[in-house]
């Protein structure tokens, strides 16, 4: 029963990385493609490291010490998040390098609005490749 219910598990990650990847990103993958199980894998190594969330939204403070002293398996939180800002990254760059005018997912829509903000000299701190590989992360 317990074998079932893991591999359940798996195909419903597998499945929500290929929906937020259609949204993100214009496209799916197929389920035993590798950049999927990585992303998958990183995306559980994410949660299972979240479990001190609870406490840190009482008390933010705590979260400072939590990263400063490496407590709740944060190296696993920042090798999660690292894999997945890389995979981000790699797909942005394929974004810009097709340079098309057509916007088919998030991306393209981030960094048609960005371009459209630079010819108009309305240049944004707050709207940078840095701001969307992080809304990209938490989408």
């Amino acid at each position: 029963m317990m074998v079932n219910l893991l591999i359940l598990k798996k195909k419903i990650s597998r499945s929500v990385t290929n929906n937020v990847s259609i949204l993100l990103f214009g496209h799916k993958y197929d389920h035993d493609d590798p950049a999927a199980i990585a992303i998958s894998a990183s995306n559980a190594e994410i949660a299972s490291s979240f479990n001190f969330a609870g406490v840190m939204a009482f008390l933010p403070w705590l979260s400072s010490l939590v990263f400063k002293f490496e407590l709740f398996n944060s190296n696993r939180l920042k090798k999660g998040f690292k894999a997945v800002d890389s995979h981000i990254q790699n797909e942005i760059v394929k974004h810009q390098e097709k340079n098309s005018q057509e916007v088919v997912d998030y991306i393209d829509g981030y960094l048609a609005e960005k371009k459209s903000r630079e010819e108009r000299n309305q240049i944004d701190d707050n709207f940078s490749i840095d701001i969307l590989k992080r809304l990209s992360i938490f989408n």
